[in-house]
């Protein structure tokens, strides 16, 4: 039984050797690069959720600035549209006014055609029937008498029609 205290006092003495020499040589190091490396991981952690709060701000950022460029480029889309139609609108307008001139201009011209025309008509008509009566009297008649009596005929025929269009 001697023996197995003796055994029993070597193992306890031999387990603390082991432990003091273990703690020693490998517990202090391992301890220390585990305090090491969670220290480096808390470190990396605030590292990354700074980065995160950083890439967050920036998203923000690009948003508020896309939101704004959207913003701008309705207003501008909004202005060209307001200038595309009263562009539209003065260029209707113009296009309206010379209408209108050239329908004048046109019932100008006709009315003056249809002026010259008639005048030039009375002229024919005067000179016919002069030869026409000189022919049928056998006589000369006062060719300006003729033109006189002509110019009322003609006349009187035509506020005759123009009386009756009306």
């Amino acid at each position: 039984m001697t023996d197995y205290i003796v055994t029993g006092i070597f193992a306890i003495i031999n387990l603390l050797v082991t432990y003091f020499v273990l703690k020693r040589f490998l517990f202090k190091p391992v301890m220390t690069y585990m305090k090491k490396r969670q220290t480096n991981i808390e470190n990396d952690l605030r590292e990354a959720q700074s980065k995160i709060d950083e890439a967050e701000m920036r998203t923000m950022e690009a948003s508020e600035k896309i939101e704004s460029a959207v913003k701008e480029a309705s207003g501008i889309v909004g202005d060209a549209k307001t200038s595309a139609e009263a562009q539209r609108d003065a260029i209707l307008a113009s296009a309206r006014q010379e209408a209108a001139e050239l329908i004048k201009r046109a019932d100008g011209d006709i009315s003056r055609m249809r002026n010259a025309m008639l005048e030039d008509m009375k002229t024919e008509v005067a000179e016919l029937s002069v030869a026409i009566a000189t022919k049928v009297i056998g006589q000369s008649v006062d060719k300006q008498r003729q033109k006189e009596l002509v110019d009322r005929l003609v006349s009187d025929e035509l506020k005759g029609r123009v009386d009756s269009d009306a």
